[in-house]
């Protein structure tokens, strides 16, 4: 059974014995772990964060995982017993007070059968009593998307802090990734954001790779920093792929050779005569690969070694043969061509 019940406050505090819920939601999930029948033993693992509190009590985050179980049989930090979810697997965020320096946390499960394990973590006191920063969390769960269609909700109501609870916490949101806070402090609370095309084209581009269609993607990394009571402050970021719907059209790659039947590197190619409808040449990025062999476009290698300058030496080849030189060529929207040509080395 899903414990959804909410503290009083947090200044209720709870014997070891007997920890009251806190004032964060319970996400339990859990099911089956695996299926929880027949004769196979269940298992289960508890983790908790923080690991050590500055005083004796505060807000701790438990999550568990389960296989082959159905049932939680009992926890000590609040958790009801009852049937496990589809994924086994649990979390909760806890007030907790600890008598001594340290408490052990335990869950235990079973499975149809009726076999049971038990799982422990222990939480210690460090008796400084320094403030903690928050713990930022938010989901989101599109990761790209169309800017003239897409609605990114993003839910940080998760977030929590050791010391303090929930409703202290402010948030504000860096939509683009510059460093420079799109949004004011607010509550933790959903927010949607829709991206401008202004907001998409500050972002870096990400290679269109053949074949070329009128489709621009640019990559935003998304911050979310939270500050507690106390100012101490934490940031969550993603990345999203924002795509953008344009006559943009690919680049048209050419290059030429000079001394095609000497040694290399005494001649060089020129990717000059490359053409784009909206991009002069100074728009252009360029990318060689000296020796392609016939393979699919070689995508993974777009991220890394792209030039602006049109002209290049090939290296010393081992050996006389007929090699083909691929040439690719990005426009500024992100938009990638390319072309081959073959060179006979004597």
């Amino acid at each position: 059974m899903v414990c959804s019940v909410r503290v009083c406050g947090i200044g209720a505090l709870c014997a070891l014995s007997l920890l009251l819920p806190s004032c964060m939601p319970v996400t339990d999930g859990g099911g089956g772990g695996g299926g929880g029948g027949g004769g196979e033993a269940p298992t289960v693992t508890l983790s908790v964060e923080p690991t050590s509190l500055g005083i004796s009590q505060g807000h701790v985050e438990f999550t568990w995982a389960t296989t082959n179980a159905t049932d939680i049989v009992s926890t000590n930090f609040g958790i009801d017993a009852g049937p496990l979810g589809a994924s086994g697997s649990g979390r909760a965020v806890k007030w907790v007070t600890i008598a001594g320096t340290q408490a052990t946390f335990t869950i235990t499960v079973r499975n149809a059968a009726g076999q049971t394990a038990t799982a422990e973590a222990v939480v210690t006191v460090r008796g400084d009593a320094v403030n903690s920063p928050p713990h930022a969390r938010c989901s989101n769960a599109v990761s790209s998307g169309d800017i003239a269609s897409t609605i990114w909700s993003f839910d940080p109501t998760e977030s929590w802090d050791e010391e303090q609870p929930p409703d202290t916490i402010t948030m504000r949101f860096d939509w683009t990734g510059d460093g420079v806070f799109d949004t004011n402090w607010a509550p933790l609370a959903v927010t949607d954001h829709v991206f401008t095309e202004a907001e998409a084209r500050a972002c870096p581009p990400v290679p269109v790779t053949p074949p070329a269609t009128a489709q621009e993607n640019y990559r935003a990394t998304v911050k979310m920093q939270v500050r507690d009571a106390a100012g101490a402050t934490a940031t969550w970021t993603q990345g999203l792929t924002l795509v953008i719907h344009s006559t943009n059209q690919a680049p048209e790659p050419a290059f030429t050779v000079t001394n095609p039947n000497g040694t290399f590197p005494n001649g060089f190619v020129d990717a000059s005569a490359s053409t784009d409808n909206e991009d002069g040449l100074g728009g252009l990025r360029f990318w060689w690969d000296w020796n392609f062999q016939g393979e699919d476009f070689p995508e993974p290698l777009l991220w890394t070694g792209w030039s602006d300058d049109p002209t290049a030496t090939p290296p010393a080849y081992a050996g006389p043969g007929t090699y083909t030189i691929l040439l690719a060529v990005m426009d500024s929207g992100g938009l990638v061509n390319w072309t081959t040509r073959q060179i006979v080395v004597p």
